[in-house]
């Protein structure tokens, strides 16, 4: 083929044995210096690229003085010969797209790499054998990093109808990417109506339609071409650069989007644009469209009349309809303050009632028709507690200052400001052990292994030298009953449970201790001490694994995280908290504004609660690299927090302060339970269960409080008399009390009401048991013993055939088959089946 500089010949490759293109300067033609750049920059272009799409080069020099390159041999014709060859010289909607897509794509490679065709029309696009289309004759192309380049303004390059405008107007320094957009459109115009855009009989009058002229939209030469398709090519041949694509691989996008029936991002030409292109080329169709546009205003401004006509009137119905709004909203408030007066008048009729009657006081506090659980307040709740006849409590007889639940919530131990240690049973009103002289100078911490099997307690100001045991003397048991002499930094103990006998008893060698913490899988025990020193223990030999040192102040607390891989502490060195690494004992990061407690939760190993020195309780997360953020602030207290725990199910909080305060919080719904508030100090408090507390105070009283009531647990009705024996029933769901009045009663545990009573003893039964497996109980009253099977309704006793016990206490086998009696000759055991 010829071109208008060049021609190419078919030629073979002997060295690399290919067919290739071989593309000459036109022989018998004047050859100039400017001819001989545009072919040696026709090979350079060529040899930047290297896509799919675009035919390659495989060689450039010169023979005889005549310049040569060979290209790749492309065997498919050219687009304008595929055009020209059909009977219909256009291409459907969709393979016109598809070629101008691949095309695009191809182009946006070329820009990439710094250029510009400036010559794209259909003779310079071939197809291989299998139709796969490439682009060609890079001879006008424009390198925009070739400084060199001697192209002045004024200069036309390329083919006319295939221009861009500011090609057709020699603008060249304007050349650039979207120019070569604009071709594309050309084409693509083309292949869907069979001309380009702009055709006329001469050059100069191309030139012009190119420069001034709309081109004709597709839709109204070919009815069948797709909105989105027509609206791209126009896109592309807008004159003005700014309008068209940016990139070709905008335009490919597009081309992408319409060939995948997804929408279009080209912008449709604005009606205003289209007005002002037409009133420059027709002024008198502009002149016309005015006077429309008059007609439509004048049609625009009756229709608003209307319109305001009626919104006048809606406005007039809806000043009616708040009118009655209003009136329904002052009806409303009037019921509400109606209510409110009759529920504070409630109020003082049950104050009144409470000082003589106080079940009516509870019957009245409880009509939830003049009372309803919206309006109940604090006041409500200590008008409730007043009435109350009995609540379920422990005295300990001093200040508690130290509590600890065991696992399975039915048993708890107490520590005293005089050094007692007791154990508790939830079945007995009276400790299992009570151990004085072991502990001078109060008690400060206790804490039951995660496993059950040990108790650690720590005393608060001296300890025994009885036998201070070294790090190489743990294997001798010391006595319980050992006589104590004074020591400053008082003593470690660890008791074995249930035997109560002292398994070592550890001398620190640091300053005293204030706070003792087991790791959640019992192998490590740490003790926080005075002189800002924490200590780490196995609890296997009890030796010391290894001291933190890194508080300026006394350790108050400490705690483990659930997975045992951090410990926090915190210390009176301006509220200083840190936060260790388990497996090197290396701080990981510290904080300040730690108050007087803090507590890590029991299945969240991220979460941490403290009681900071503005007694608020806050939630904060601990990374597993120690940082601290603060989740929420979940409570503020009057004085100091002096206890935190969280229930085993880790689903509630309870906090309890030296102001008397005692709440629950709901972690999942921030729900907050205000218990009534003691006017004692309350100092201790820990989870029996989900629904119960334990609360010890200052006055040595310790407290079970139901959190679904609201209240502590009541007992009431064993005449006055004291309750003797107390019992959870196997699942909780029933609280068995035995009284010095000698009945036997079952009650909810968490609203109190009576389920059923046993009232024919003649003196105080001595022990109640209950059967794990079955609903079934035993108790001895009179000397005899009976059993029963309850419902939770109702009890039917029957007497067992024995000899007459006087019984001190009795217990139930796990399997419910043997009975254990207590009598002052010893135990008896019993097949409690017959």
């Amino acid at each position: 083929g010829q071109g208008g500089m060049g021609v190419v010949h078919e030629a073979f490759d002997r060295l690399l044995h290919r067919s290739v293109a071989l593309k000459l300067i036109v022989p018998h033609r004047e050859i100039t210096e400017e001819h001989r750049r545009r072919f040696r920059r026709e090979a350079e272009a060529a040899a930047r690229l290297q896509h799919a799409n675009i035919v390659q080069i495989y060689d450039f020099g010169s023979h005889d003085d005549t310049l040569y390159c060979a290209f790749e041999k492309v065997d498919g014709g050219s687009l304008s010969q595929r055009l020209a060859d059909r009977a219909r010289p256009t291409l459907s909607s969709s393979a016109a797209a598809r070629i101008i897509e691949t095309l695009a794509d191809a182009v946006d490679y070329a820009h990439q790499r710094k250029i510009i065709h400036r010559d794209i029309k259909p003779a310079n696009i071939l197809f291989t054998v299998n139709g796969t289309p490439k682009l060609a004759d890079f001879g006008l192309a424009k390198q925009l990093d070739d400084v060199s380049d001697h192209t002045m303004d004024g200069a036309l390059l390329g083919s006319p109808s295939y221009m861009s405008p500011e090609q057709a107007d020699g603008r060249v320094a304007e050349v650039g990417p979207r120019s070569d957009v604009y071709a594309l459109g050309a084409v693509l115009y083309e292949c869907l109506l069979g001309s380009p855009p702009f055709q006329s009989d001469g050059v100069l009058a191309t030139l012009d339609q190119v420069k001034h002229a709309t081109p004709v939209r597709p839709s109204k030469l070919r009815n069948d071409v797709p909105r989105d398709l027509e609206t791209i090519c126009l896109k592309c041949l807008e004159k003005d650069p700014s309008r068209r694509y940016d990139r070709a691989s905008d335009l490919a996008s597009d081309l992408r989007r319409f060939l995948d029936d997804l929408p279009i991002q080209a912008r449709r030409s604005t009606l205003a644009y289209r007005v002002q292109k037409l009133a420059r080329r027709h002024p008198w169709v502009s002149a016309l469209s005015m006077a429309l546009a008059c007609l439509l205003a004048v049609f625009a401004v009756t229709v608003g009349v209307f319109n305001f006509r009626l919104r006048s009137a809606l406005t007039k119905e809806s000043e009616a309809l708040s009118d009655k709004i209003a009136l329904a909203d002052e009806l409303q408030e009037s019921l509400d303050r109606t209510r409110r007066s009759t529920f504070a008048l409630q109020l003082q009729m049950a104050a009144a009632a409470s000082v003589g009657d106080s079940d009516r006081a509870r019957q009245m506090l409880l009509d939830e028709q003049v009372c309803p659980v919206e309006l109940r307040d604090f006041t409500w709740a200590h008008l409730l507690y007043v009435s109350q006849r009995r609540s379920v409590s422990w005295n300990n007889f001093d200040e508690v200052r130290a509590l600890a639940v065991a696992a399975g919530g039915q048993v708890f131990a107490t520590g005293d400001s005089d050094g007692t240690l007791r154990i508790w049973s939830t079945e007995a009103s009276e400790p299992r052990h009570e151990i004085g002289n072991r502990h001078p100078g109060g008690i400060a911490a206790i804490s039951f292994s995660p496993d059950g099997q040990r108790l650690v307690t720590v005393n608060h100001g001296e300890a025994s030298k009885q036998r201070p045991m070294q790090e190489s003397d743990s294997d001798t048991e010391p006595s319980s009953e050992a006589t104590l002499e004074p020591n400053q930094h008082g003593v470690i103990q660890v008791w074995d449970w249930p035997t109560m006998k002292i398994v070592a008893s550890i001398e620190p060698r640091r300053g005293r201790i204030n706070a003792a913490e087991f790791s959640p899988d019992g192998a490590r025990l740490v003790t926080a001490h005075s002189d800002g020193v924490l200590e780490v223990r196995d609890t296997v030999e009890l030796q010391r694994v290894t001291e933190l040192e890194g508080h300026g102040a006394p350790v108050i607390r400490a705690s483990f995280n659930a997975n045992g891989s951090l410990l926090a502490s915190g210390s009176r060195d301006n509220g200083k908290m840190i936060v260790w690494d388990c497996d090197s004992w290396q701080p990981l990061s510290e904080t300040a504004g730690f108050g007087t407690e803090l507590r890590f939760h029991p299945s969240r190993a991220d979460w941490l609660v403290t009681a900071d020195v503005g007694y608020a309780l806050k939630l904060l997360s601990v990374s597993p690299i120690g940082a601290i953020t603060t989740d929420a602030t979940l409570q503020f207290f009057e004085e100091e927090i002096s206890q935190v725990a969280f229930s085993d199910n880790g689903q509630s909080l309870a906090a309890c302060s030296y102001s008397g305060d005692v709440r629950t919080i709901e972690l999942s719904s921030g729900r907050t339970l205000q218990l009534p508030k003691s006017d004692a100090k309350l100092t201790a408090v820990d989870y029996l269960d989900a629904n119960h507390v334990l609360v010890g105070d200052s006055r040595g009283q310790i407290h079970l409080w139901s959190i679904q009531a609201g209240r502590p647990v009541e007992i009431d009705g064993h005449a006055g008399r004291a309750a003797t024996h107390l019992l959870f029933g196997k699942q909780g769901e029933c609280l068995i009390s035995a009284g010095a009045d000698g009945s036997v009663r079952g009650w909810n545990p968490v609203n109190g009401q009576a389920l059923f009573a046993w009232q024919e003893g003649i003196s105080p039964p001595g022990g109640v048991a209950i059967a794990r497996s079955e609903s079934t109980l035993w108790w001895e009253s009179g000397g005899i013993l009976y059993s029963a099977s309850y419902n939770g309704l109702d009890l039917r006793p029957r007497s067992i055939p024995s000899e007459p016990v006087n019984c001190l206490g009795m217990a139930i086998s796990a399997d419910a088959q043997t009975l254990a009696v207590l009598d002052i000759f010893g135990v008896r055991l019993l097949d409690a089946r017959t």
